[in-house]
């Protein structure tokens, strides 16, 4: 098994050579990730768009709703069988990374799964979610299964964005946005696959629901402390998103910042790409009652099946991918068996 790192920043490091790694080359290596920093600018509020996204989306779509977290210089670690073998820039910094928070919600469904709070991916997400959000007769057809695939063709607004805004939306290297924002005639939920930040946060808002209180409690209690990540991670929503709950005002959160928002966590890249699957990487933390998983096979038969259906679901690809894009984890490469994390990708 690889070695698992203690709370916080207790991690166990070994030199290159110990890995079976050229220490030069290696070096090399880490040079060209400073070297190949992102052109977006570091502060997006300032900015006030983000680029690719919010600069090509007519008023009032690109109106940020959320908050921009100015980010740092590009950092990132090398990691081999769980130890670090070097590092770049401050990974200990909070930045934002945008789509990993899909990876969140991907996660957050597979325990709503394990704690009976959804009782059928298949079943349409309007029988355990009250609203006008997943009713009628389109989006009360709708399913667990399309939501986290993105081919559910959800038509609505909600927080103030209308999911119109990224039909047409292409992504990854040569997508065309030239049509982005342009209505489009929506298909029978599950006929066509979009990149669409609407329907995901559509999706945030249904698993609140279904838990009863925010996500980034859930996701604190019972991820994000047993697996001993930093205490100042943040996952925020927009200022358009609070809602009344049990006399509550809570805040349903967004899958990406792509109007504000979003997250980061370096020991969630971590919990991702280390094999043998990134499911059982919590429970391996902290089994039984702190994750409610008794143990790592446990974590494997309710999560695991949730990892490569969401977004490639049947194209067969991407076998370890979560809800979102490669881009949007942004942190999993491997040289030489090696896995190098980058908190530099944005997406």
């Amino acid at each position: 098994m690889n070695y698992i790192p203690g709370p916080h920043g207790d991690w166990e490091s070994i030199e290159p050579t110990e890995a079976g790694l050229d220490r030069e080359k290696l070096a090399l290596a880490t040079n060209f990730a400073l070297g190949a920093e992102t052109h977006w600018p570091r502060d997006l509020s300032e900015a006030n768009n983000v680029p690719g996204l919010t600069d090509i989306e007519p008023p009032p779509w690109n109106k940020p709703l959320g908050i921009f977290k100015p980010r740092g210089s590009p950092n990132g670690v090398v990691v081999k069988g769980g130890k670090l073998l070097t590092y770049w820039g401050d990974p200990e910094r909070v930045d934002m990374t945008f789509s990993i928070a899909k990876s969140y919600l991907s996660v957050l469904a597979g325990l709503a799964v394990k704690d009976g709070l959804i009782t059928d991916l298949d079943a349409p997400v309007g029988d355990s979610v009250p609203g006008p959000h997943f009713a009628g007769d389109h989006n009360g057809r709708i399913s667990w299964r399309h939501m986290l695939q993105m081919n559910s063709e959800w038509r609505g607004e909600i927080f103030g964005k209308d999911d119109q805004v990224d039909h047409y939306r292409q992504i990854g290297p040569g997508a065309d946005n030239s049509r982005k924002g342009q209505l489009r005639k929506v298909g029978p939920p599950g006929s066509h696959y979009e990149y669409n930040d609407v329907r995901v946060n559509a999706l945030a808002y249904a698993l609140l629901m279904r838990f009863g209180r925010p996500l980034p409690e859930v996701l604190r209690a019972r991820i994000m402390d047993p697996i001993g990540a930093s205490d100042d991670w943040r996952w925020e929503g927009y200022s358009t998103s609070w809602i009344e709950m049990a006399g509550r005002r809570v805040q349903s959160v967004t899958g990406g910042g792509h109007w504000g928002g979003g997250s980061c966590s370096p020991r969630w890249a971590y919990l991702f790409v280390q094999n043998p699957g990134f499911a059982s990487r919590a429970a391996s933390w902290r089994p039984t009652s702190e994750t409610g998983f008794g143990s790592a096979d446990e974590v494997e038969s309710h999560l695991r099946g949730l990892v490569g259906l969401c977004e490639y679901g049947d194209t067969g690809l991407y076998e370890d991918v979560v809800l979102g894009h490669p881009g949007g984890l942004g942190c999993d490469i491997d040289i030489a068996d090696a896995r190098v994390c980058s908190a530099e990708v944005f997406a």
